[in-house]
C-alpha cells in the first residue's frame, strides 16, 4: 500500500488515538513502510500493547516507534507529548499529523 506522496517519509507521523482501532491500523500502515511513529493514547494498557504491536513490525524496531500517554483535550498533555516526541526523535520533523478520538458526552 502506497502512502500519501505529501508524507515526508524521513520524518515521523504523530497519530492521535493510535493505540488500538483505526489509529492502530493507520500506524501499522505508516511502520511497514518503514515509517518512524509515535502513537499518543489516554490508555495505558492499549498504548503499551500497541507499542510492542508496533515494534515487531518496524524495520527500526524501537527507534522507530514512541508510545505517549497523552489526553488530547488537555493542552498540557499536548505539550509534554509533543516534547517526548522531539526528544524520541531528535532532529526529525513532524511530517504527518493525524487526529483520531472520540469525544463522550
Amino acid at each position: 500500500s502506497s502512502l500519501p506522496a505529501s508524507v515526508d517519509q524521513s520524518g515521523v507521523v504523530v497519530i492521535t488515538g493510535g493505540a488500538s482501532g483505526f489509529g492502530l491500523n493507520v500506524a501499522e500502515r505508516f511502520v511497514r513502510a518503514g515509517v518512524r511513529v509515535a502513537i499518543l493514547d489516554v490508555s495505558a494498557d492499549e498504548l503499551a500493547s500497541g507499542v510492542t504491536k508496533l515494534t515487531a513490525l518496524a524495520p527500526g524496531g524501537a527507534s522507530f516507534v514512541l508510545g505517549v500517554q497523552c489526553n488530547v483535550t488537555s493542552s498540557e498533555e499536548c505539550v509534554c507529548a509533543a516534547a517526548s516526541v522531539a526528544a524520541h526523535f531528535p532532529g526529525t520533523s513532524i511530517s504527518f499529523l493525524f487526529v483520531r478520538f472520540a469525544l463522550l458526552v
